[in-house]
């Protein structure tokens, strides 16, 4: 499966072989290995702030009912810990690894149950949070911060001449797969690409004399769903295009949250390079052009939308930050009738992130 994956991510890259021969380089550059650790340690913080979220919930469940003044006691001691883990934004590694987690909460007696009668529900979705609290944190201690960021850091370079020897496999795996289909005349949608951009390029990357011949036939090139392009594409596009950014002829159109083919190897990072570098004057840079105006949808369908992924889109979460340029203006000359909106929520988590919700398994992919 691994050499599978390896392929198809080489072949989204203009020159493949490069790409897997640089594999190696975080197993044998300690800086490099620095910023895989704190990425590493930038992840947990998602499951640490979920486990954050849940104990505050089963907190705020707690808090409505009679008789639980034991378990609230439980929870706020947890509180204090969590907070002293997060203080400043920052993990406190050391306390986290250094103290115990999760204590157990005192048993809903019959006596509690009889009085929050009218709130069965509540009383088992309080439990079934610091549950989660408690599992999302045993996940960071055990997953993530088990051992030493030094010990991480001696077995990356251990896995360098493995690394290194995996590429060359996937390198033997693309020689004979590019001769199988030779033999049979075929060829897939990447070897499209790929003969494309041999044919756009000099040996040293520049623009062949076929590119600018092409520059000179193309008076504008437009992109659509510009998110869901790969590097090769890219490559292409700045073989066959005129001008910089500020003046030249290439358009493209596209929405980071309509990004759906990661699974194909698209590179939504192109497009929201470009749409955080490019200014709505064009000044020196690239012309950003908001289409924020939506004409199929009422204002109560936009109105909800809005509200949903203002509170749960971020850089971190979408990789775009949900403001007033992100969000969705009515532009439909719909009738003024009431039309309440049905909200139904569908998610299916896989077993290992189960614990976390949908935004939150949006983080880790």
């Amino acid at each position: 499966m691994i050499i599978k994956q390896l392929y198809f991510f080489s072949v989204a890259n203009p020159n493949p072989t490069n790409w897997l021969d640089q594999l190696v380089t975080p197993y044998e550059e300690e800086a490099q290995q620095a910023q895989l650790i704190q990425l590493l340690t930038d992840l947990s913080k998602v499951f640490i702030t979920a486990a954050y979220d849940a104990l505050n919930k089963a907190y705020d469940l707690f808090s409505m009912m009679d008789g639980v003044d034991k378990h609230l006691a439980v929870i706020e001691d947890e509180r204090r810990l969590m907070g002293r883990v997060l203080e400043g934004g920052f993990i406190d590694i050391p306390y986290l690894t250094g103290h115990e987690f999760g204590a157990r909460l005192p048993n809903v007696t019959a006596k509690i149950k009889e009085a929050n009668e009218m709130m069965v529900d509540a009383l088992e979705d309080a439990k079934l949070q610091y549950k989660k609290y408690k599992s999302l944190i045993d996940k960071v201690k055990s997953d993530y911060f088990s051992r030493e960021a030094d010990d991480l850091k001696a077995d990356m370079q251990q896995l360098a001449p493995r690394v290194k020897y995996l590429a060359r496999i996937v390198k033997d795996v693309m020689s004979e797969f590019n001769r199988k289909k030779r033999s049979k005349n075929i060829l897939d949608f990447s070897d499209y690409e790929h003969f494309a951009l041999q044919i756009l390029t000099n040996e040293d990357g520049s623009p062949s004399e076929i590119a600018e011949s092409y520059r000179q036939h193309f008076q504008e090139i437009l992109v659509d769903e510009y998110q869901d392009t790969n590097r090769v594409q890219e490559k292409i596009l700045s073989c066959i295009k005129t001008g910089d950014e500020h003046n030249g002829n290439l358009f493209m159109v596209g929405d980071v949250k309509q990004s759906i083919y990661k699974f194909r190897q698209a590179d939504p990072s192109l497009f929201i390079e470009k749409y955080q570098r490019f200014t709505i004057d064009g000044d020196g840079t690239g012309r950003r052009i908001d289409l924020s105006q939506n004409f199929r949808s009422r204002k109560e369908v936009l109105s909800t939308t809005n509200y949903i992924f203002k509170h749960m889109m971020d850089e971190q979460v979408g990789e775009v930050n949900y403001d007033e340029s992100a969000q969705l203006y009515y532009g439909a000359p719909y009738d003024e009738s009431d039309h309440p909106v049905n909200l139904k929520v569908l998610v299916e988590a896989d077993q290992e992130h189960s614990d976390l919700t949908g935004s939150e398994q949006e983080r880790i992919l």
